[in-house]
């Protein structure tokens, strides 16, 4: 008698979850999202007679954004550099609006601009940078640098549609190391 109760709670739960899995995930499924495409293109220490900011364990990484598509969403996407930042949470973790373009400016690289992205549309043939200055737990802030890969994140507000960073060489994680930011190779 125990065998059939044990065999009818075991077929009961199969059918159960078999039915209400399907139905659960028809209930969750993920909203449309603006998302920005990038890439992560090294990190060095000296920029234009900058090092580090007279720091060894500062770090200049590189991103470049190549495209954002907002052709799934139901609004217009207002981007701006401003509201990225990186998954790292120290105080060097936001984008810096009047640094990171003299940083392009120096290097000879277009910074990322705020646009408008209309509903439907999407920018895919941007080549433009983030320059971030990262804080790093090694006393060799290079070596640190170009050996971390780095995510991008954005905060939204309530007028923006869902946003989702998309890095496009999420599975390179080291880079040549790399004193000078001029050596790096920026893909135009």
């Amino acid at each position: 008698m125990k065998t059939s109760r044990a065999f009818t709670k075991y077929h009961f739960l199969r059918l159960f979850s078999g039915l209400m899995v399907p139905a659960a995930l028809q209930t969750c499924t993920p909203t449309s999202q603006a998302v920005i495409t990038y890439e992560q293109v090294g990190a060095c220490q000296q920029l234009s007679g900058l090092v580090g900011l007279g720091q060894n364990n500062l770090v200049f990484v590189a991103f470049h954004i190549t495209g954002i598509d907002n052709s799934q969403t139901s609004k217009d996407f207002n981007f701006k550099p401003t509201k990225l930042y990186l998954n790292t949470g120290s105080l060097y973790s936001a984008y810096q609006p009047i640094a990171t373009p003299q940083y392009c400016t120096a290097l000879g690289i277009k910074p990322i601009k705020s646009r408008l992205v209309s509903i439907g549309s999407n920018q895919n043939n941007l080549s433009e940078y983030a320059i971030f200055l990262v804080e790093s737990q090694d006393p060799d802030g290079e070596k640190e640098g170009t050996n971390t890969s780095y995510y991008l994140l954005y905060k939204t507000d309530v007028n923006d549609p869902g946003v989702l960073p998309a890095k496009s060489n999420s599975t390179i994680t080291s880079w040549p190391y790399t004193k000078d930011c001029s050596q790096i190779n920026y893909p135009k």
